[in-house]
Parts: C-alpha cells; sequence; structure tokens
C-alpha cells in the first residue's frame, strides 16, 4: 500500500481563495503529465527540476480545462515524505477542488488515508516518530508557546534525549556481552560501576519525565470546571475569564442547565474552562442530569475553581460541595466581594485544608488578576512545576519511559542484593531497549502506528 501514489486535500474543504492538493508517490510525475498543461503554451520538461513552480491548467482526458492552477514540484528525497510529490494550487471553491481531485483519482491516485503522508515521512526515515506526533500538536496549538513546544519537538529536541539514554544502555549490553563471552579469560565488569551507570540513566529519566509532563500541559492543556450552587456568579465568571458572553448570566437562578466550555490562555498554557449547572436540590428530571453532568466534570477536571457567595453565608450545599474538591486541585472564589461580606473563611480553611481563597467581582472584574496568578501557582504546586520545557510527552511516550524506567530500577535491586547473574541482567537491558525504542518507533507494533495517525487530518 505504501507504494501507491496518493493524493489528498491538504488545506481546509470550503470555499477559500486557494485549495492545495498533495500528490505522493512513485507516478507522481506521471499524473501531473497526464492532467497539467502548462501556460503560455509551453512543454512540459523531461525533467522538472525539483522545488520549481509552473503555473497553468488541468485538464480532463478529453482536453477540456478544469481549472487554472500553480504546480510545485519536489523530487525523491528532498520531500516532506522523501518520495516524488507535487502541490496543485487550485482555486479554492468546493466545485473546483472536487473536480481536480476527481482528475487525480482517475489518472492513477488513490486518496490518502488520514495522516498517511506523515507516516510515510516516518516509514521512509525522514523522521521518527516522537517527531511525527509532534506535527499533529503543531496543527493543533491553541497558544504560542504550544507552538514552540512543538515546534522544538519537530526539530528532535526530545528524540536526541531519548536516543542519548539508549546509546547508554546500549554501551552496557555490550559490556555484559563482553562479559558473558570472555569473563574467564579477562574477568567480569564490576558491579558498582554498572549500578553507577545505571543510577546515571534512573536520574536522566525521571528528569525528562518531569520535564515532558510539564510540556504535556502547554501542548494538552488543562481542564478547569467552575463549580458552585446557582446563582453564586459561575456564568459571569466564565464570561470575565473568556472576555465575551459566552455563557447566560441572570438572576434567575439555574439559567445554567448544561455544560457550557471555552478555551483562554494564561502564561502561555490553554485551559479549557467549564461551566457547569449549579448543584443544588434538584426538583425535576432535566436538572438532576445536569447537576450529576457538573460533578462529573468536577471529578474529571484536573482543576476546580469553587464559587461562592461572599455575600451570602454558606449552607449545606456549600459545605458538601467543598468536601467534594478538598483532595483536588482547586481555588475557592468568593464572588460578589463588592457586597457586604457573609463568609467566614474557617468555614471555608476547615474542610478543604487551607485552600487558595480568591475575592472577586465578576461584576467590576476586580480579583481577575489574582485569579489568574493564582490558578498558575495552584497548577506549579498541585500537578506539575512550569517551567520552560524543550518537549512534551504523550501518554504513550510517558508509559514507555515508565516501563523503562521500571525495569532499570529492578535491575539495580537485583545487583546491590547480589542475587542475578549477568545473563539475566542482559536480557533485562534488552526489554528497557525496546521500550525506548517504542519512542522512537524502532519497535512499534502496526495497530499502535494506525491508532496514533488516524488523529491526523487527512492531507497531512
Amino acid at each position: 500500500m505504501e507504494k501507491d501514489t496518493i493524493c489528498a486535500l491538504s488545506t481546509p474543504y470550503g470555499i477559500s481563495g486557494i485549495g492545495i492538493i498533495r500528490i505522493s508517490g512513485p507516478e507522481t510525475f506521471s499524473v501531473i503529465k497526464k492532467i497539467f498543461t502548462p501556460g503560455k503554451k509551453r512543454r512540459i520538461e523531461k525533467k522538472w527540476k525539483s522545488h520549481t513552480v509552473r503555473y497553468g491548467h488541468i485538464i480532463d482526458s478529453n482536453g477540456k480545462i478544469i481549472d487554472e492552477v500553480l504546480v510545485t514540484i519536489m523530487r525523491s528525497p528532498s520531500s516532506y515524505t522523501r518520495e516524488d510529490m507535487a502541490e496543485i494550487g487550485c482555486h479554492g471553491g468546493i466545485a473546483a477542488i472536487k473536480a481536480v481531485l476527481s482528475i487525480c483519482l482517475q489518472s492513477g491516485c488513490r486518496f490518502a488515508q488520514p495522516g498517511e503522508f506523515t507516516k510515510r515521512a516516518f516509514l521512509n526515515g525522514r523522521i521518527d516518530l516522537a517527531q511525527a506526533e509532534s506535527i499533529i500538536e503543531i496543527i493543533n496549538s491553541r497558544t504560542e508557546k504550544s507552538l514552540e513546544v512543538s515546534l522544538k519537538q519537530l526539530n528532535g529536541s526530545l528524540s536526541r534525549k531519548i536516543s542519548e539514554i539508549r546509546n547508554h544502555l546500549v554501551n552496557i549490553l555490550a559490556l555484559l556481552n563482553y562479559e558473558i563471552d570472555f569473563s574467564e579469560d579477562f574477568g567480569s565488569t564490576s558491579d558498582n560501576n554498572l549500578i553507577e551507570n545505571l543510577d546515571s540513566i534512573i536520574t536522566e529519566i525521571k528528569r525528562i519525565t518531569q520535564e515532558g509532563q510539564s510540556g504535556r500541559i502547554f501542548t494538552e492543556g488543562i481542564k478547569i470546571a467552575i463549580v458552585g450552587k446557582p446563582n453564586v456568579g459561575k456564568s459571569s465568571l466564565l464570561n470575565l475569564l473568556v472576555e465575551e458572553d459566552k455563557a447566560i448570566v441572570s438572576e434567575l437562578p439555574g439559567t445554567t442547565r448544561d455544560s457550557i466550555e471555552a478555551i483562554i490562555n494564561i502564561s502561555g498554557i490553554p485551559f479549557t474552562i467549564v461551566d457547569t449547572a449549579g448543584i443544588r436540590h434538584y426538583a425535576n428530571n432535566i436538572e438532576k442530569i445536569g447537576v450529576e453532568r457538573s460533578i462529573k466534570w468536577m471529578e474529571k477536571a484536573e482543576m476546580v475553581l469553587v464559587v461562592l457567595d461572599y455575600s451570602s453565608p454558606p449552607d449545606q450545599i456549600d459545605i458538601q460541595i467543598l468536601d467534594m474538591v478538598k483532595d483536588k486541585v482547586h481555588i475557592v472564589i468568593l464572588n460578589k466581594c463588592d457586597l457586604c461580606p457573609q463568609v467566614d473563611e474557617k468555614t471555608i480553611n476547615d474542610p478543604c485544608k487551607k485552600a487558595r481563597v480568591v475575592q472577586m467581582s465578576c461584576i467590576t472584574g476586580k480579583g481577575l488578576q489574582q485569579l489568574n496568578s493564582a490558578i498558575i501557582e495552584e497548577l506549579n504546586r498541585g500537578l506539575c512545576e512550569i517551567k520552560n520545557p524543550e518537549f512534551f510527552l504523550s501518554i504513550r511516550q510517558q508509559h514507555s519511559l515508565e516501563k523503562t524506567l521500571k525495569i532499570l530500577e529492578e535491575i539495580k535491586k537485583l545487583l546491590i542484593d547480589d542475587i542475578t547473574s549477568t545473563d539475566i541482567i542482559a536480557d533485562m537491558i534488552k526489554l528497557a531497549l525496546i521500550q525506548m525504542d517504542e519512542i522512537s518507533g524502532k519497535n512499534i507494533s502496526d495497530e499502535t502506528l494506525d491508532e496514533i495517525f488516524s488523529r491526523f487530518c487527512v492531507g497531512k
């Protein structure tokens, strides 16, 4: 299948100024010669120079002009996929795009699968799997910082770290194999030296894991649930955070019956803010569903903002909500601080073990800057220290590193206890290398590859 010539639209489908149709594979230039006529009665050269652009028209089998286009030629191996490639810049109307794609398919192309261009770049050795996964994050970047981290990963920031660790493990394995073969003639490798080398690798893996988790926060973002009773100002808080009237605000309690989501940017981190239905004693089935969804959001969010009405004494429902979030990263917001305060902060701190409290007025905007600072500080304290990461770790990559770490720590323990043989240690090092190779893609199943690239758009 990888030998087929594939095509796909690489720009968003719809009406636009231009549409880019990408072609890759061994028959790329044969297809172009069938369907493309250069302008000004020029001939198609026998060998077009790579990375050049030609003006002309796409024609059908009868010579009828389909569209006016620009064709860019990229010869193997100097292309995205390391195959012969072409990009057709046609008009961005739906009819024009459909017509040009149809001609490509009739002339020897197959429609590309999601992520197939990037998959070919990986299979042809242009990038490793960690770099390939960074491309989807570049496409999905929601902040400048997430784009910066993803671009660094595409340039090999994580791949170099993984390669260094792998090389250290390969060197250890070579020494162990040497000992297995020649220890009777030249003596054995010192266990102390081996433990020191393992310690160094274990420390580096832990450091990479910590930095990679921090990087993932910039790429994947953080979910924040806004919870509280009806009419305490949850929707007003959402609108204040996103700087638009995203949610309906009313003096009537229970206006929000379902969850409302929005994305904000604080210090380069994308936060998905969810305004949930007010938690209360429900009177009907619709209210019950809304309350149940609020509780589910509270449970799965990485951070919770509990909104209390500063002008009213907390009741039993307020106390129950505070008790529900006491083991999560959370901030208590005392809204309506422009009114006469009625909340004793001791009531808040008892069930929540000294919760972070921010006084706000969602009407005047007072306290917004303090809330943004508190969100970053609580993130650092409760989830992961936010530094300036050079790379990120996907969940898959993190699991591979954690498995590697577990194997190496087990080897270290066996060496300290002196209850194993060189053969067993060598076999365990091989297992650690297999886990490391899952990150770069040197050892990866077809099923995992298909799952990774299925998250890409069709034209990438």
